[in-house]
């Protein structure tokens, strides 16, 4: 299996609990450190916005996320020599 530093520059699915934590969250990983991780996010990117009442940034921003706020990260796999498919779309 990977370790999180592989996934660098990939986008990852993550739940966090102070962000909607019953749903996934679309982030690309910047970097991982011994406590959590950093991560860019368009949807945190629009909260931040609409709790400032402006309708822009000069820069994105990163977030860091504690392991402690993670409930869940999925990602991608080169490992994995399989096609993820909905077996309920295929009537499996």
């Amino acid at each position: 299996m990977p370790r999180l530093q592989h996934l660098v520059g990939k986008t990852v699915l993550v739940k966090v609990s102070f962000l909607q934590p019953d749903e996934w969250q679309q982030f690309t990983l910047h970097d991982v450190e011994i406590s959590g991780i950093w991560v860019e996010s368009q949807h945190f990117t629009d909260w931040l916005l609409a709790q400032g009442n402006v309708p822009a940034f000069p820069k994105t921003f990163l977030v860091f996320l504690s392991f402690a706020q993670i409930q869940a990260l999925v990602a991608g796999s080169e490992h994995l020599d399989q096609t993820a498919l909905s077996e309920k779309a295929f009537g499996l």
